[in-house]
């Protein structure tokens, strides 16, 4: 279950006051002395000018969305460092008619020059696109992991 707070010292507050020891908060250091919390972990960012985006997930059957919402998918891919493999793969998504709405790079720290690739489409990944896209993304990516797939509510 996920708690919703209106910032990261309420969140570490929730946290304190759950007297539970399964729950924790992204919050700032001064939070711990404050509620008597044990930091588990600090700098936890990698950049100065990192940003964070945070998602749950849970491990549920793949459920197609209801009439009036409509589905996106998280990939983590990673491709081989030569001319066009990227290309290729974002081919893929875009012949099967998934709309891409992000894609990040990150750097493979142990690997100089590779590259992990976070993909965010529209789309559902149990229609019957969504299953030939990811097996045939599977014959451009070394690696591939699908990391969800969430219901959006339709704007009015």
């Amino acid at each position: 279950r996920v708690n919703i707070s209106p910032n990261t010292a309420a969140a570490a507050q929730m946290v304190a006051e759950s007297n539970r020891n399964d729950v924790a908060a992204i919050s700032s250091a001064h939070c711990a002395p404050l509620y008597g919390l044990e930091i588990l972990d600090h700098d936890i960012n990698e950049s100065k000018d990192n940003t964070t985006r945070f998602a749950v997930f849970a491990r549920t059957g793949n459920v197609e969305p209801p009439e009036g919402e409509s589905s996106k998918f998280i990939l983590l891919f990673r491709v081989n460092n030569v001319a066009g493999a990227l290309a290729e793969a974002l081919q893929v998504i875009s012949h099967y008619g998934f709309n891409m709405n992000v894609l990040r790079s990150r750097p493979i720290k142990t690997t100089p020059w590779k590259y992990y690739f976070f993909a965010e489409a529209e789309g559902s990944l149990t229609s019957p696109e969504g299953r030939e896209m990811i097996r045939e993304l599977y014959n451009h990516c070394d690696m591939l992991k699908i990391c969800g797939q969430y219901r959006m509510k339709k704007k009015d």
